[in-house]
């Protein structure tokens, strides 16, 4: 029953097809009667006489229609055209947008390299800062246990002491480290003039709370020695008890105006590099 249905297709169609060819020469036939003249005979004889006849009676209309399949082909062209130069500008649009995020991320490099080390250099240098205190409290402690004549508070005072002190120590390392960064980043010509500037004070006011710290933690490096006396052990960390009275000031980015200026930079850059990566994603 299947296998018969294009068979039965095709008969429908091919009946159709016999139907609209008789129909279409039973009107030919009655229009070519149609032009006769009062005598009742054809005015212009034969078909082709019948086609003329009917050319010249509506030949306003034909053209008419003529005329519009003319300007319907010419407004597909145009829409092709029109079609194929959105395209290309689509193209130009994304490729520019390509190009944009490649200059805005070279441009957003240094203001993150900037963020991170400014930031490293608060957390490390801070923490070594703020160590100070401790510091001082043990160099007291070893005076007093010293002054008591008790090596073994010395001693328990001393281990407390010295790992206090290597971890300020790295850590003053490792701001020296991202302070150097920020000496490159100052070169870097992409960086907006105004934040260079500020930069460049930043740096300053930083690399004189940097120097004050490694002054001050010195201070506190002393040679703890089996043979030591008593005596020589209270004077050595009376004496740097004495001079870390007074701890380097701790680094707030607030209160430098490159921190506002290089966020605002950064929010800027990351919002020009959304809007040009959903061109280029289009």
């Amino acid at each position: 029953m299947t296998k018969s249905w294009p068979l039965l297709a095709l008969a429908v169609l091919g009946a159709v097809a016999v139907v609209f060819c008789l129909a279409a020469f039973d009107w030919i036939t009655w229009a070519c009667r149609l032009p006769v003249g009062e005598e009742g005979k054809v005015l212009t004889p034969g078909f082709g006489g019948c086609i003329e006849f009917w050319l010249n009676r509506y030949q306003t209309s034909i053209g008419a229609v003529a005329a519009l399949i003319a300007g319907f082909a010419a407004w597909q062209g145009a829409m092709k055209q029109v079609a194929r130069a959105d395209a290309q500008i689509v193209l130009i649009n994304k490729q520019t947008a390509i190009d944009r995020i490649q200059y805005i991320n070279e441009r957003l490099k240094p203001v993150e390299d900037l963020i991170y080390n400014i930031n490293g250099i608060k957390t490390w240098l801070n923490s070594a800062i703020d160590a100070m205190p401790v510091l001082r409290e043990a160099a007291f402690d070893i005076s007093k246990a010293a002054e008591a004549e008790d090596w073994s508070h010395i001693q328990i005072h001393a281990n407390q002491y010295e790992p206090i002190l290597k971890d300020a120590d790295d850590k003053i390392a490792v701001a020296k480290r991202m302070i150097d960064a920020m000496h490159a980043i100052a070169r870097d010509a992409t960086l907006p003039e105004s934040i260079r500037d500020d930069l460049r004070k930043t740096i300053f006011n930083i690399v004189e709370t940097y120097n004050m710290t490694v002054r001050v933690i010195p201070v506190f490096k002393s040679n703890l020695g089996i043979n030591s006396s008593f005596d020589s052990v209270r004077r050595e960390y009376s004496r740097i008890h004495d001079r870390a009275i007074t701890s380097p000031r701790r680094i707030e980015l607030e209160d430098y105006p490159l921190h506002m200026a290089i966020v605002a930079e950064q929010k800027k850059l990351l919002t020009l590099r959304v809007a040009a990566e959903a061109i280029a994603d289009t």
